[in-house]
């Protein structure tokens, strides 16, 4: 059990590094110039026509 509040201190207290940690990675990745073509793909799927849903 005290294994168990020691992780649970150490998460309360070290929580927003490990957001910020993970939001700046995120980011990172998204915006590698070797993703730009597979994220602008993605972005374009609401304007395609499908000739779906009509």
């Amino acid at each position: 059990m005290h294994e168990f509040l020691t992780v649970v201190t150490w998460l309360q207290n070290h929580s927003i590094v490990v957001v910020m940690t993970s939001f700046v990675v995120l980011a990172v990745w998204t915006y590698w110039p070797s993703n730009k073509a597979k994220i602008e793909d993605h972005g374009a799927i609401p304007l395609r026509d499908d000739g779906l849903g009509d």
